[in-house]
């Protein structure tokens, strides 16, 4: 199987500074990283998770489990490098990883926080990921209708991140592969601003990952942007010929 990608990172209107981080890699492997807005060094947390994603992609061979094992590697070295700058302390950021098999032909999905892997396929868009957030808690108690989500201030309130806890409980999926998927990962800069309606007319079948990129982006900026904006757009081609 082939793939395309690109990746967008705005700051946006508001925040003074972009505290989100993403891994686009020839071999695969993507990765969208936020930082915890309003916290001690939330732009060094999200950088080292992705450089710790980075690092393992590059030393596991794809050994079974390596891929939860670097968001735990990944939260291990944020505490370590809390604990050595006391300015830092406190810090902590979202993680979310798409790792693609081209020999199983398979997909593989890390995830702890609020950024989202969508997946564009046959015409319809899925949400792979659930959001740690206390609005997916009300959501599913019926507190609050799912229809409301978009923009709702309990988005923001997170339940589980990197760096705050030594026992990481993340997300873990994976699901087979076809050609024409299209997957988006994201943070919440445009997943909590955009419906996903709107994500999913963005991704029309046979555009460019970067083309729909930075229309996303630009809805974002129209409606405000009022945090970082990050995606990674992967697209799979036909299989390869033998």
């Amino acid at each position: 199987m082939r793939w395309i990608s690109a990746a967008i990172s705005d700051q946006g209107l508001v925040r003074r500074r972009n505290e989100d981080a993403f891994l686009r890699l020839d071999e695969g492997v993507f990765a969208v990283a936020d930082g915890m807005g309003g916290h001690p060094a939330g732009h060094v947390a999200s950088r080292i998770a992705v450089e710790r994603v980075r690092e393992a992609a590059a030393a596991a061979k794809r050994a079974p489990g390596w891929l939860a094992e670097a968001v735990r590697a990944a939260n291990r070295a944020i505490l370590e490098r809390a604990g050595r700058e006391p300015s830092e302390a406190g810090m902590g950021t979202t993680l979310t990883v798409l790792a693609l098999d081209e020999a199983s032909g398979t997909a593989s999905i890390a995830h702890i926080g609020d950024c989202r892997v969508y997946l564009r396929r046959g015409g319809g868009l899925t949400r792979l990921t659930r959001d740690d957030t206390a609005l997916q808690e009300a959501i599913e108690s019926g507190r609050v209708d799912a229809s409301r989500e978009s923009g709702h201030p309990l988005g923001s309130v997170l339940t589980r991140v990197l760096g705050l806890d030594e026992d990481v409980q993340l997300h873990e999926d994976s699901l087979e592969l076809r050609a024409g998927d299209q997957f988006l990962l994201c943070s919440d800069g445009i997943c909590g601003v955009l419906t996903d309606e709107e994500i999913a007319d963005a991704l029309e079948a046979d555009r460019a990952p970067g083309e729909a990129l930075a229309d996303l982006v630009a809805l974002v900026t129209a409606r405000g942007a009022p945090d970082n904006a990050t995606a990674v757009s992967v697209l799979l081609t036909a299989p390869a010929e033998a």
